[in-house]
């Protein structure tokens, strides 16, 4: 599938007639593209529609879209269902996601407390983040930097030098943060 983030501003008028448009194209049906995506209406999976008002009065507007995109991704067999261009998350991938949340908030309660986390928090937090940098196909381009910043974490908990691992903490922190503004 493919995956599109989009930001926009609009003035209230302008924000109800991008709506208009949008429920239009997916109305028509086979040959109705939404533009700003390149997606075909017929081809949508899923959209997400957030509105903020800006202190100016603008109605910014950020909408995330997936679907088959023919420009990124060749015919699929009958009965085919993976995309060509990412491939399907598997539930493990899911399950390893849930757990580092959780660690990485673990520890971090640890260094907001101003005290080291627990060296099973740690442990966890290791191995996780060793296998997610092992899955292919979800953030590649972050990984790298983001094993230096966890190496740099480890090297900090093993000299239990605290300020250390709250700044490498911090650096991984920033790292998950553009993947996930990028990829989520």
């Amino acid at each position: 599938m493919a995956r599109v983030k989009v930001e926009k501003n609009f003035s209230p008028s302008q924000a109800a007639v991008f709506l208009r448009e949008l429920a239009d194209a997916i109305e028509c049906g086979e040959g109705c593209v939404l533009e700003e995506c390149g997606i075909s209406a017929t081809d949508l999976h899923k959209l997400k529609i957030r509105f903020e008002r800006e202190p100016s009065g603008e109605l910014a507007l950020r909408f995330k879209v997936s679907g088959r995109s023919p420009e990124t991704e060749e015919p699929q067999s009958p009965g085919h269902s993976q995309s060509l261009s990412k491939p399907a998350k598997p539930d493990s991938y899911k399950k390893l996601k849930k757990r580092l949340k959780q660690s990485f908030n673990a520890v971090g309660l640890g260094l907001r407390d101003n005290e080291p986390p627990a060296p099973e928090v740690l442990a966890a937090f290791f191995a996780d983040s060793e296998e997610l940098t092992r899955q292919p196909g979800f953030g590649d381009e972050y990984y790298q930097a983001y094993e230096s910043a966890v190496r740099g974490m480890r090297e900090a908990a093993k000299s239990r030098d605290l300020d250390l691992l709250r700044e490498r903490f911090a650096e991984a922190g920033r790292v998950v943060k553009e993947c996930h503004a990028r990829y989520k």
